[in-house]
């Protein structure tokens, strides 16, 4: 899959103004990861796209109160997923924006590598 630049600085620049960005590209064979598209598989962990898309789950989390995306990502990662695949809701996004979300990607037979054919990053 092949993820849009502009859904990334979008993604990264979504509070406040636009900030220095440096984006990389990855190959990345990673599994399983939980696609949220899958309304049955939602459904399963008591997920809803109007909780995914709740915009004061940063408010909650800086009030230690309970964020249920935080939950159901705690709930994919008992459950042996790597990430999620989920849509953007960074502003602007369109519907076919889509994001993925790692917490592991070092598990056995994992790759994840950083595309830098022609030597751009630094290696200082």
């Amino acid at each position: 899959m092949v993820l849009d630049p502009t859904t990334a600085l979008r993604k990264a620049n979504q509070v406040g103004s636009l900030q220095p960005t440096i984006l990389v590209s990855y190959n990345a064979d990673l599994r399983p990861i939980f696609d949220t598209r899958n309304q049955d598989g939602l459904e399963q962990y008591g997920m809803t796209e109007a909780i995914l898309v709740d915009p004061a789950w940063r408010m909650k989390m800086l009030d230690s109160l309970t964020v249920l995306t935080q939950d159901f990502a705690g709930s994919l990662i008992a459950d042996g997923f790597a990430g999620v695949l989920i849509k953007s809701f960074a502003k602007g996004a369109s519907a076919l924006d889509f994001n993925i979300v790692l917490w592991n990607w070092t598990c056995e037979g994992c790759v994840l590598n950083v595309v830098d054919n022609e030597d751009r990053l630094s290696r200082t």
